[in-house]
């Protein structure tokens, strides 16, 4: 469970009256939880008694109860009598202190008296951190009130040290029926961001992931590793343990101590080894192997499996046991495995890091290893035994040292380890190297640049200097210049520099280079107009080769921004059908995604979700890199096709991912479609915020984003049913300005239909049944999405307008549509119209509402859950439900979303 899904358990939990116990291993988070908790609580109004105990007070009395109770202004205590306020005030120290030992009954009196006083006045929730070293008295202070004080009179969040199981015995100290939350490991896309904050410039996002494997996401763990290595200021280099926290490497000394010699130095070859085994260990020199392990196991360091494997009891007791070792010990367990292992890339590997002398044999050994890992696949190896090669070539071959850097840097590109691949590049150029060398280091960086390309006109201006005189160089930074030219609007510009990356890529015969310049020269041809592009595509389909795929692709996406969704087609499956025949499995993804883009403009959404299913049987097995992306055309085909649900889900996730992997471009997509589904879902107030994120991101890569993310319109429709007419005024006016500049007809139509629902808003209905109307007409014959949505904004405006009549006419064919094309949650949105126009209407309308009808109305149209309402009425949450379904029948709506509309005063 995330950690904002944690917050929302607990939260949720005392709204509801709950008390909440916390649980998970030291480190991992509890009291970062808490103190979210405790700021949302005094956010509330409601008073907080908090305590944080340490070991040595559970040998002190009372220590947590006066935590709890010092703060209280004196006045809290006015109302005891006196017996109980004696005894409380021996047990929190206060006044004249004596040798009498405080009744312990009369002290749990006196503090369920000023408990029972405060709760009536003010909410309170006692707040215990690190409740398993409370102290014997006041546990049984807690545990007296518990039992005295139910529901919303005592509401406490605990956290204890240990599995949920172990912790249940601190139950007694919580009112009955108390939510246990396991706090669990912290997921690398949110740990990752504070290691780098924490260890500086020696902590690159490989040895982070690192860090959060080794530390299995234990925040303070994780964030001890990171802050012993900004103290270093040194890059950790392959095969250099981890510096583990102090704590935990002395627990763990402590169980390898009990081993004898011969066993830690199994345990060692073991740690060495990426996949150690008995067998493994045995060819590599180890004595006795399972009579060692079966030690190691009775220790609690390491196990031996059914089927040979051996597993350590914890990665950082792997890497305590690599670490406590020295360079000495470590190189000679690299070197027994490299004569035990016979595959080439884990030889060449171990082989590099039994020795730390300069070496061209072994450098060209490992240099050959990486190309065998690249065409495995792996290229985070490859990348990692590129520079190996560097590190172990001698000093004195600058040349050969720099090309195999680039090569690492290339590796690390391909493995989207782009901190890593810009550092190396920027090794490069900072050596004393010939202009090619220079040039094909500048194109690294150029590469890395992505859509930020525009901002680097001076690298590419260089790279093409550097290039001058080789041919194949001349086209890669001709093409990098084209793009850069583009993305600043200097079209004409980029239109030179492309046809001149296509001259170079001739010239150098180079197939690969050729295809990437035409994609440069189509791109400006085709935002200038130029006449000569159907002559360009018509060339770049016929160009032979592995790269034919890319080429058809190209051609299916240019013909579904020309609306020529037949042809489109017939491209995007030639382009599947090459990408099967002559990629990989990435290649075979980015096909499908294409092909279902097309089916879905196109209108086709049956289709499209099964080219979904296929992508998505593929997606999971493609690099982790490229998950966002494909997630996010899953949840695409859901949100026309499928569920809104699942679309929902789909882009959470694909969310989650596109951050983890830095894709910026995915996770604009996903943002975008996560607040279309909450909208679909009447979760205004989260797709608010999905969508504001989407613009955030999209502004942020400096380049006309509209034009690939049209989320504006979603984020002015969700403002306007927020109730922020002016901002959505704000964002149709900003994305028209964008959208017009590009003669993006889409986007226009839909920033068109939120204009007229702002004017609705106002009050301006023929307006905006005028603008609409004419929006219908322009919108006849494209996609079903695009046409059913004016019709139901339309239909929605007649209806205010009493025109039922039409309403239901224009309903009917947007249903019928809906139908015909397969777009399921449209179809509901649909009927649910239909179902408005239809039912009969009360004359009173909300004027008809009771008292409390109007205010759960009003609290549910503020963005209020069912329990917010139930806590701040104090009614159960089944009075809450009741009374909207009173609501909804008679106001003529079927559910939040709709209720929300009408208030707003659009559909």
């Amino acid at each position: 469970m995330s950690r904002d899904a944690i917050q929302k358990s607990v939260r949720d939990a005392l709204s509801g009256g709950r008390s909440v116990l916390l649980s998970g291993p030291a480190g991992i988070g509890k009291s970062t939880v808490l103190g979210g908790i405790v700021e949302w609580v005094r956010e509330t109004g409601a008073r907080v008694l908090y305590s944080s105990p340490a070991q040595a007070d559970a040998r002190l009395p009372f220590v947590v109860l006066i935590d709890l109770l010092s703060p209280l202004p004196p006045t809290a205590f006015d109302g005891l009598p006196p017996v109980p306020r004696r005894a409380l005030d021996a047990a929190l120290l206060r006044g004249e202190v004596t040798d009498v030992q405080p009744d312990p009954l009369a002290v749990r009196l006196g503090v369920l008296h000023v408990l029972r006083d405060l709760a009536a006045r003010d909410p309170s929730v006692v707040v215990v951190d690190d409740v398993q070293w409370v102290d014997p008295s006041s546990a049984e202070v807690l545990a007296f009130l518990a039992r005295r004080l139910p529901g919303p009179g005592l509401r406490v969040v605990a956290a204890a040290r240990g599995e949920p199981g172990e912790v249940a015995r601190f139950l007694p100290l919580l009112p009955a029926g108390a939510l246990q939350v396991a706090v669990g490991p912290l997921a690398d896309e949110a740990l990752v961001p504070l290691l780098s904050s924490r260890g500086g410039a020696a902590l690159s996002r490989t040895v982070a992931v690192e860090i959060c494997r080794v530390t299995q996401g234990n925040p303070l763990f994780a964030l001890e590793i990171a802050s012993a290595l900004a103290r270093r200021r040194v890059r950790p280099s392959v095969g250099e343990p981890l510096p583990v926290p102090k704590e935990l490497r002395e627990l763990m000394c402590e169980r390898l101590a009990v081993l004898p010699e011969p066993v830690r130095s199994t345990l060692l070859v073991a740690s060495a080894a990426a996949r150690p085994t008995v067998t493994l260990l045995a060819q590599a020199g180890c004595v006795d192997v399972v009579a060692g392990l079966t030690s190691a196991e009775q220790a609690g360091v390491a196990q031996l499996h059914g089927d040979g494997s051996v597993v350590f009891s914890h990665p950082l007791m792997q890497a305590v046991v690599y670490g406590e070792a020295s360079l000495v010990e470590r190189m000679g367990a690299h070197a027994r495995l490299a004569g035990a292992i016979g595959e080439p890339v884990e030889h060449a590997r171990h082989l590099a890091l039994a020795s730390v002398v300069e070496d061209e044999a072994l450098a060209a050994t490992l240099i050959a290893a990486a190309g065998v890992a690249r065409r495995r696949g792996a290229a985070g190896m490859a990348a990692e035994l590129a520079r190996l090669s560097a590190e172990r070539t001698p000093r004195a071959d600058t040349a050969a040292k720099a090309e195999r850097l680039l090569a690492a840097a290339w590796h690390f590109y391909a493995a989207y380890l782009h901190d890593e691949s810009r550092q190396i590049a920027q090794a490069v150029l900072a050596m004393d190297v010939p202009r090619p060398t220079r040039a094909r280091a500048r194109i690294v960086l150029l590469e890395l640049t992505g859509r930020a390309i525009g901002q680097a006109g001076e690298l590419a201006d260089a790279a093409i200097a550097d290039a001058a005189g080789d041919p194949a160089l001349e086209a890669a930074a001709a093409y990098h210049s084209a793009w850069r030219h583009l993305a600043v609007g200097r079209f004409d510009v980029a239109l030179g520099e492309a046809r001149r990356a296509v001259a170079a890529a001739e010239f150098a015969a180079d197939p690969n280079a050729l295809v990437r310049s035409l994609e440069a020269l189509l791109a400006a041809q085709e935002v200038l107009g130029d006449d000569e592009y159907p002559a360009t595509l018509a060339r770049a389909l016929q160009l032979p080769g592995p790269t034919g795929w890319q080429i058809h692709r190209m051609h299916a996406q240019h013909l579904t921004r020309e609306q020529r969704f037949a042809e489109a087609r017939v491209a995007s499956r030639e382009a599947v059908r090459l990408a099967e025949e002559e990629g990989g499995l990435s290649e075979i993804c980015l096909a499908l995604d294409c092909a279902l883009v097309v089916e879905i403009g196109s209108g086709d959404y049956a289709v499209a979700l099964e080219f979904a299913r296929r992508l998505a049987e593929l997606a999971e097995e493609d690099d982790e890199a490229n998950l966002g992306s494909r997630l996010s055309s899953l949840a695409r085909a859901e949100l026309v096709g499928g569920s809104a649900e699942r679309a929902r889900d789909l882009a959470a996730r694909g969310l989650e991912c596109a951050q983890r992997a830095a894709d910026l471009h995915a996770s604009i997509a996903n943002s975008h479609l996560l607040g279309s589904a909450l909208l679909f879902l009447g979760d205004v107030a989260g797709a608010v915020e999905a969508l504001r994120q989407a613009r955030e991101l999209t502004l942020s890569c400096g380049t006309p984003g509209w034009l690939w993310y049209p989320w504006a319109s979603d984020l002015a429709e969700a403002l306007l049913l927020a109730g922020d007419a002016e901002g959505a005024r704000a964002v149709v006016e900003e994305g028209r300005a964008a959208a017009e500049a590009r003669a993006d007809t889409v986007i226009l139509a839909e920033l068109t239909r939120v204009e007229a629902l702002v004017l609705a808003a106002d009050g301006r209905l023929d307006a905006a049944v005028e603008q609409l109307e004419r929006l219908v007409v322009r919108q006849r014959g494209r996609s079903p999405v695009e046409v059913v949505r004016p019709l139901v904004a339309l239909a929605g405006v007649e209806r205010r307008c009493r025109r039922r009549g039409a309403a239901q006419a224009l309903l009917a064919e947007a249903r019928r549509i809906c139908v015909l094309s397969g777009a399921a949650p449209w179809l509901e949105v649909v009927d649910a119209e239909l179902a408005r126009v239809e039912a009969p209407r009360q004359s009173g309308g909300e004027e008809s509402l009771t008292p409390v009808e109007a205010r759960v109305s009003a609290m549910v149209i503020d963005g209020a859950t069912n329990r917010d309402v139930a806590a701040a009425l104090s009614i159960s949450i089944k009075t809450v439900e009741s009374t909207l379904s009173r609501i909804y029948r008679k106001l003529g709506v079927r559910s939040r979303i709709e209720l929300i509309k009408a208030h707003a005063g659009i559909s």
